[in-house]
């Protein structure tokens, strides 16, 4: 066929030549020029003889188009200068496409397997090289070897040694001996097996010495286990956290201790990588979280695979344990205990007494029977009988070795001149020299007088515009004395307590027992009488034995409904009244309804009714039920009337005189009343049948004091049933720190007020206790001293009175 001349497209982008135009804008227009441009580049190649291209097919010219087509869309024949511009490259374009030969199915199949199996080499090929460069990157290599091996050997040797080589930038002071003394504890602890509860004055640095304590345990590899305790879990994180800051960052540890700290800096502070850790191939096991820790388990290491863990004295302690990388699963053998009473708790005899059970308990029950378990324990007195109070008492708990430091061990002969000191001191602050520089020269000129006598536990100590530890410590008393003897002295003052040797504390009374099991009458008393004190959900009473003298002995005591603990808080009583009211069928029943079922209970078919045995033979039975009608008198006062026990219950009021008041026995004595020391019986007011006894409260729980704090065997000695002091706990802080007592004097005599104490605590055995010796008051029961100016009477004589 004759060829054609190719039409192309004007560079200008104008318009086309006339003969172009006539054709489709489409493929039918780009045919020619693209085989025109193939010709050109594949001139030398032979023809295919398989089907025909389809360029070929476009040699035959197509039809032109009419010219009235052209006329009525001129626009889009004409190309604009954009167009053109966008069909230029398709002008340039390569050989059209062809059409690629079909292979043969056996071919197409190989090929397929081929390109499979070069996709399954490379993909293992890369897996391949990804683990070995992963495992490259999780092993830390070699560990380096220790740089001063008798540097290392010298410290692990001596705890005090450890201190000041490692961690010298954290004791700048220079020790006191109260802190060697200390640190010989703390190694005894850790290397020996003991227990030591140590009580040092604020910002000794106790704690300090502690975490150093427990690094020291860790790489020392003594114990496979360590647990960490606080108030709260905060508190142990927290030094946990610190611990682990020196394994990071302590460079010199890092040297004598590299198998402990250079798996650990390898992790880079990326918890994630502790388990793909490895060394030589081996993982590592290392742990590094918030709280707990566990050291790279590496061959040789005497620390290999060593955890801590922290937690709260208040949090899930019981059952733990750690696997170790041999197959072995060990137990705690080592507790940190770090102050473990927050000021709250301290304040309270109920949470001390949890906590105190905790630890002696739960903590030191850890390691499991049949091992000996370690325990170092730095703490603060906060107040007297908190749980520090009694660890570091060595009569209450000598297993635990405790040992008290003060800042201030002696004090100054002259004590004149430290209060001329303190005016001048305060002056200089008035005045805003807040240094207070008069009073310091105050002190350089009578130094030598001043400090006769005065010992302080650590010189070093004191602030740099203080000449030295004394002036110190003596403007810390002089700022605050209470907290001075709580804080830096651990030795608090009982603020609560009064200066009298009649005054009990919880612990006297706790151990002041008798040989007379519980229950059991003596057989020189002559009488029993009950107390009863009554509130919504709980009912209190105890019973007591007594002479004609007022000597005495408590034979039991308890609780309606009776509790299945010994200690426990009236609020947290369970089964309460309303839970026994509603298994038997008064589910509706109302608070008078209620009281009243219980009081029937109780004090009608129990205490009433109870024969009592007599040591060496016979049985007593209670003459007087003095029921307090404090909370629901209206209720009380009717179920006496209406109870068939009625003629030896008897209703009562306490009164709080004061030392401004009148004394009671001082009273007016109207026509109908009987009287008896600092009580009496009224006749009963008008529409009211039931009288009543009143009686000044703090009178009787001066006299309870009085009898529980005289020597067993006097007259007028009480004493508790036989059983342990912690038995009688809960009764003993009931009498003794429930109130505070405070001595005043007015109008010439001198009165022991009791004030409930701020955080109200449970009192209600005391109130019992008081009851049952006004009842046996009521009876006769007089001291040695008294005349015998009360008439004894019989029940029915009390039943006439009564009514």
């Amino acid at each position: 066929m004759p060829k054609k001349k190719p039409t192309t497209t004007p560079k200008d982008g104008g318009t086309p030549k006339k003969r172009a135009t006539t054709k489709r804008t489409s493929s039918s227009a780009k045919a020619p020029a693209t085989k025109k441009t193939t010709k050109k580049k594949t001139a030398k190649k032979p023809a295919t003889k398989k089907a025909p291209p389809q360029s070929a097919k476009r040699k035959t010219p197509a039809k032109p188009r009419k010219p009235a087509a052209v006329d009525r869309k001129p626009a889009k024949k004409t190309p604009t200068k954009t167009t053109a511009k966008k069909k230029a490259p398709t002008a340039r374009s390569s050989t059209p496409p062809q059409k690629r030969a079909t292979p043969a199915a056996g071919v197409t199949a190989d090929n397929t397997d081929a390109k499979k199996k070069r996709a399954e080499y490379r993909r293992q090929h890369s897996a391949k090289s990804s683990r070995e460069d992963s495992s490259a990157v999780r092993d830390i290599g070699e560990i380096p070897k220790v740089a001063d091996p008798e540097r290392r050997a010298a410290a692990l040797a001596d705890f005090l040694t450890f201190c000041l080589t490692y961690f010298a930038h954290r004791f700048p002071l220079e020790f006191s001996e109260d802190h060697k003394r200390v640190a010989g504890k703390i190694q005894a602890a850790i290397l020996e097996g003991a227990l030591s509860a140590v009580a040092m004055p604020r910002g000794s640095g106790k704690t300090t010495l502690t975490e150093v304590g427990c690094l020291f345990a860790l790489v020392c590899g003594k114990h496979d286990f360590l647990v960490l305790i606080g108030s709260d879990k905060e508190s142990a994180t927290d030094m946990l956290e610190s611990i682990k800051g020196e394994i990071e960052t302590n460079d010199l540890l890092a040297e004598d201790f590299p198998e402990v700290c250079f798996p650990v800096r390898a992790l880079e502070g990326i918890s994630n990588r502790c388990k793909g850790q490895t060394y030589h191939g081996v993982r590592t096991r290392i742990t590094w979280s918030s709280t707990r820790v566990t050291l790279p388990t590496i061959k040789g290491s005497q620390s290999s695979g060593v955890t801590i863990r922290c937690t709260g004295i208040t949090g899930r302690i019981r059952g733990m344990k750690h696997a170790m990388s041999d197959g072995r699963n060990v137990r705690p053998t080592l507790v940190i205990i770090d102050d473990p009473q927050t000021d709250e708790a301290a304040d309270s005899d109920t949470q001390v007494a949890k906590l105190e059970r905790t630890l002696n308990g739960a903590i030191l029950g850890l390691a499991g029977p049949g091992v000996k378990i370690s325990g170092i324990m730095p703490c603060t007195v906060i107040r007297a009988g908190d749980l520090a109070d009694r660890i570091l008492d060595m009569k209450l708990s000598p297993e635990w070795n405790g040992e008290k430091c003060r800042m201030l061990y002696a004090w100054p002969d002259n004590l004149t001149h430290w209060e001329t000191y303190n005016e001048i001191r305060v002056e200089d602050l008035q005045a805003g020299r807040l240094n207070f520089p008069n009073a310091t020269k105050y002190y350089l000129k009578n130094q030598r007088a001043m400090k006769k006598n005065a010992r302080v536990a650590w010189p070093a100590r004191h602030n740099k515009d203080e000449v030295d530890a004394l002036q110190h410590a003596m403007n810390l008393w002089f700022k605050n004395p209470y907290s001075f003897m709580a804080e830096y002295q651990n030795d608090p003052p009982d603020e609560l307590a009064v200066d009298d040797e009649d005054i009990c504390t919880a612990d006297h009374i706790a151990a002041k027992t008798s040989g007379y099991q519980c229950g059991l009458v003596p057989n020189w008393a002559t009488r029993i009488t009950i107390g009863v004190d009554v509130h919504k959900e709980l009912l209190y009473w105890l019973a007591l034995a007594t002479d004609d003298q007022f000597t005495g002995q408590v034979i039991s005591y308890g609780t309606w409904p009776e509790q299945p603990m010994r200690h426990f808080q009236m609020r947290k009583a369970r089964p309460k009244i309303s839970d026994i009211t509603r298994q038997n069928g008064l589910k509706g029943a109302g608070l008078e309804g209620r009281l009243t079922f219980a009081m029937q209970k109780l004090v009608e078919e129990q205490l009433a009714v109870r024969r009592w045995e007599v040591d060496g033979g016979g049985e007593m039975v209670a003459v007087r039920i003095v029921i307090d009608m404090g909370y629901q008198a209206n209720t009380v006062r009717n179920f006496i009337r209406n109870s068939p026990m009625a003629g030896i219950l008897w209703p009562s009021k306490g009164l709080p005189i004061k030392a401004t008041g009148k004394p009671m026995d001082e009273w007016s004595v109207p026509k109908g009343t009987h009287t008896g020391p600092s009580w009496r019986i009224s006749p009963p007011p008008r529409g009211q049948a039931v009288r009543h006894i009143d009686y000044d409260a703090n009178f009787w729980k001066t006299f309870i004091h009085a009898r529980l704090a005289m020597a067993k065997g006097d007259p007028a000695s009480h004493a508790l049933y036989k059983q342990s002091p912690t038995h009688h706990r809960l009764l003993a802080e009931h009498v003794a720190n429930a109130e505070k007592p405070k001595k005043l004097k007015e109008n010439g005599r001198e009165v022991i007020e009791w004030k409930l104490k701020s955080n109200k605590p449970d009192n209600h055995l005391l109130d019992c206790y008081q009851l049952a010796c006004l009842g046996a008051s009521h009876c006769g029961a007089r001291l040695p001293e008294q005349q015998p100016a009360i008439p004894q009477a019989s029940a029915q004589d009390e039943y006439e009175v009564n009514f």
